[in-house]
């Protein structure tokens, strides 16, 4: 059964993605050290294959000024493939050292329930791809109440 799925899958990833119009808004938590760009990439790089202006991704970081330019020029092939990418500035606090990976309720408050367009929400930290062929895998087998904006159903 599961290599039944799995081949179901593998064959139809790009049907089961296409199924109904797809506005992605991901927002990946990365508090900034250069020796994890290569994890933030490799996140970046899984949400460009979703395919042309299917994502929006918000990266929020605490970079400061010359990490964020580090982070435009690193990201410039990946945005010129597609990807709507955008970074979102987040003071460090010692004192309160997870508030990045609260950041995203502001830009789902902000940003994403302010537009209707967008499909669906993912919030991942700079270490977790969400490929195509996962977010297919959600979409068939999570969910299916009416308001998939709200309870994650596609």
């Amino acid at each position: 059964m599961f290599f039944d799925t799995m081949n179901y899958f593998l064959g139809n990833v790009s049907d089961l993605i296409s199924e109904s119009p797809l506005r992605i808004m991901a927002v990946v938590a990365f508090k900034f050290r250069a020796a994890r760009l290569r994890h933030l990439l490799d996140v970046a790089t899984g949400f460009a294959e979703y395919g042309d202006g299917t994502v929006d991704l918000v990266v929020t970081t605490t970079a400061d000024e010359a990490e964020l330019a580090t982070l435009e020029r690193l990201f410039i092939p990946l945005r010129t493939s597609g990807l709507n990418m955008s970074f979102v500035p987040v003071a460090f606090d010692p004192d309160h050292p997870y508030r990045i990976t609260w950041e995203h309720k502001r830009v789902l408050r902000e940003r994403f329930l302010a537009d209707p367009a967008y499909s669906h929400f993912i919030y991942v930290e700079d270490d977790i791809r969400l490929s195509p062929l996962n977010f297919a895998y959600f979409r068939a087998y999570v969910g299916g109440g009416e308001n998939p904006r709200i309870n994650g159903a596609g």
